[in-house]
């Protein structure tokens, strides 16, 4: 990730981010990095710090109309951004809503910030994975990569900006997008006219060789560059960009470091130059890099000699490969002896603005439903829902009159134009706060989480209609999983917030007025069948029917028709119980009621709720039985000897170490319950641990 304050402003992000804030606000939150500062590196520890302490001090700063950086408080490290992350994330939403972005979409540039997303509301989330950063020098690679894999699967979409890496990685993704790095036109394609050599290089003879970019251990080549730097002792080599390698690594006289210069005058140096060169360290960072100074060396029209890299391809009529020092010297001495056709290296990348890259990436995000104040679908990766009306999905005027008469068997199960489960509400549940993601996404048995019961439940009385998700603004989007891409569609309701009669109404707008919709409440455990409601209704004839529990009380699932939708106004939060129920009871309309079969539908709003339901669907159709101890062992999670859980829900991918005792709790993926430690009564997720006091706590 990039630093606004020290580090070059020439980064996919940093572009992308300037030409967004034109239409859109946009916070560019400097990075929270991935590495921790060692004394070992001499006095590169010493600036590392320094500049990062100098750019926390700097506050949130207004750049431009729309663009925006702060340098929130984030101390190195897994251990220091944990302690931090509560300052960190507090930071960033006082900034955020001073901005008026309370729902922001969020945009990740390095992995290490999955540890603090669940801090921040956000509407959206696109990962960013333009490198390896897995195989950045002194990184944790375990955490790294356990982040990128969480992001991949999470994100809503993940952009790549390599065609290598996207093809080997799009299957992690939930949806991937391939979009490459664009160019400032108007600099670089004019600059061998328009730019004055700068000052500092006036003075170094030609042949110029230029390499403008960091000089970093993990991209550069040293050993190669000093080896090309010494057979060409009449060739003067010009470095414009940071470096981090030791003081004293190249000492050649006809060698300039001339250290790093602003973004802004980067064409000029690149057009001051005879040649330009990519000596990149052969290695996983290069397989999977496609370099932004690829293009704008083209567009400044100098030649262009570079190691080989797979993104290289695309452009090798274009740019002089070579393998080895010896090659690459001589093809440098090639390129100032014969130079090329600029305009053929310049036609190659005109058209590819920056401009044109964020206007395909909104179109992006348009399509996965990432506009805020819009109700788009998100990433589901699934064909648009179709809308049922009557003129396909029910039978003639005669045949429904039969439907309704007393030959209809007892069981029958009506057509249904939509089958739509609400996961939303004014505030996220205790449940979901303690968690972090949605409530359909937490496991209720062995391998099925709550959203894949649903949908065997719901694809019973559907008969192939694919259920539709209807998801608030106010909590985390569910993460339907690729085995769901044909039978389920998410869509986020507008950003103002309906109630969950609005969003049902919003949905059924096209539909006949006599076509019929089963609504459900995403946090209910599905442990009644919902054919006896539907047959119940079918057989009554009524415009609503209400799915009760055992008690009486309703249970969060409805069948009614459109007519009775329209009721609902247009506009303006509307409740189902206290206000459209209340609507049609005023007009006189038929409301009938059904008694589900026990356990009904039980809650799913709190940890209790969650133990209490699974002991009551234990054993039933589609539900596993809990273990000697009263708990689940969720597939893939981790258990060793001598742990011991009791009456526990643990979800796959959590860690339980040998002497840990948990009790009544829930352990969420990818959480770590170490040697020791005595878990009761809570939620443990990746980055906390949350009791029942915590509850109330939103993020």
């Amino acid at each position: 990730g990039e630093d606004w304050w020290y580090h070059n402003r020439g980064h996919f992000d940093i572009r992308l981010m300037r030409e967004l804030s034109r239409g859109t606000p946009v916070l560019f939150v400097n990075s929270i990095g991935m590495r921790t500062p060692r004394p070992r590196e001499g006095g590169m520890f010493i600036r590392r710090i320094t500049r990062k302490l100098r750019s926390m001090n700097r506050g949130c700063v207004t750049i431009d109309d729309g663009f925006h950086v702060i340098s929130p408080f984030a101390a190195p490290g897994q251990a220091g951004l944990r302690a931090t992350a509560p300052i960190l994330a507090r930071q960033v939403r006082a900034a955020a809503k001073s901005l008026g972005m309370t729902r922001p979409l969020v945009w990740i540039t390095v992995p290490t910030a999955a540890e603090v997303l669940h801090r921040i509301p956000h509407v959206g989330v696109v990962y960013q994975r333009t490198d390896r950063y897995e195989f950045f020098p002194d990184v944790d690679r375990e955490r790294i990569e356990r982040n990128d894999a969480w992001l991949k699967a999470r994100a809503d979409a993940t952009v790549f900006c390599a065609s290598v890496l996207h093809a080997e990685e799009q299957d992690e993704c939930r949806f991937a997008a391939l979009i490459d790095h664009g160019l400032d036109e108007q600099r670089f394609l004019t600059a061998s006219e328009t730019a004055a050599d700068p000052d500092d290089v006036r003075s170094i003879p030609h042949p110029r060789v230029g390499f403008i970019g960091g000089v970093d251990s993990h991209t550069f080549d040293p050993e190669l560059f000093d080896t090309v730097a010494r057979s060409l002792p009449d060739v003067h080599f010009v470095l414009v960009g940071s470096c981090s390698l030791p003081a004293g690594w190249c000492v050649e006289p006809n060698v300039h470091l001339l250290g790093q210069r602003p973004y802004e005058d980067v064409h000029a140096y690149m057009a001051a130059c005879d040649v330009l060169i990519m000596p990149w360290r052969q290695g996983p960072w290069i397989e999977a890099c496609l370099p932004v100074k690829l293009k704008e060396y083209l567009a400044v029209g100098r030649p262009v000699v570079s190691t080989p890299f797979p993104e290289l391809r695309r452009f090798e009529s274009l740019v002089s490969v070579a393998r080895s020092a010896e090659s690459f010297a001589a093809a440098i001495t090639a390129a100032i002896d014969e130079p090329g056709d600029a305009e053929e290296r310049q036609a190659a990348v005109r058209g590819q603005s920056w401009s044109v890259k964020a206007q395909k990436l909104l179109n992006m995000l348009a399509d996965r439903g990432l506009r805020p104040a819009h109700a788009f679908r998100l990433a589901a990766p699934v064909e648009p829902p179709v809308i049922h009306t009557m003129a396909h999905r029910f039978p003639s005027e005669q045949e429904r009159a039969r439907s309704i008469s007393r030959r209809v068997r007892r069981d029958a199960v009506p057509d249904l134009a939509a089958c739509l489960i609400l996961d939303g509400g004014l505030r996220p549940s205790a449940l979901v706060n303690q968690c972090g993601c949605s409530v359909l996404d937490l496991y209720v048995t062995q391998r099925r989480t709550l959203l894949d019961v649903w949908l065997t439940q719901l694809h019973s009385v559907a008969r192939g209609l694919p259920v539709r998700v209807l998801h608030g603004v106010h909590g985390p989007p569910p993460w339907p999983r690729r085995a769901h891409s044909a039978s389920v569609t998410i869509e986020r309701e507008p950003q103002t917030f309906r109630g969950p009669a609005g969003v049902v109404a919003d949905a059924c707008r096209a539909m006949d007025d006599s076509a019929r919709v089963l609504v459900v409440d995403a946090a209910r455990l599905p442990a009644a069948s919902l054919k006896p409601l539907l047959a119940a209704h079918a057989r009554r004839g009524a415009a609503l029917t209400i799915g009760c529990g055992p008690d009486g009380s309703p249970a969060g699932a409805y069948v009614a028709t459109v007519e009775s939708m329209r009721d609902v106004p247009s506009m303006g939060f509307v409740d189902f119980k206290e206000q459209w129920v209340a609507r049609l009871m005023a007009r006189g309309a038929d409301i009938r009621t059904h008694r589900l079969e026990s356990p009904g539908l039980p809650v799913l709003r709190t940890r209790c709720d969650v133990l209490r339901g699974l002991r009551q669907a234990s054993g039933r159709p589609g539900f596993d039985e809990l273990d000697a101890h009263g708990s689940i062992i969720c597939a893939g999670a981790t258990v060793e000897p001598g742990a011991i859980v009791l009456d526990s829900l643990i979800m796959p991918d959590a860690h339980i170490a040998a002497g840990a005792l948990i009790v009544r709790s829930v352990i969420t993926p990818q959480a770590v319950v170490k040697t020791g430690e005595d878990i009761a009564d809570a939620v443990v997720s990746a980055d906390s641990c949350l009791s029942d006091q915590d509850a109330g706590v939103t993020w």
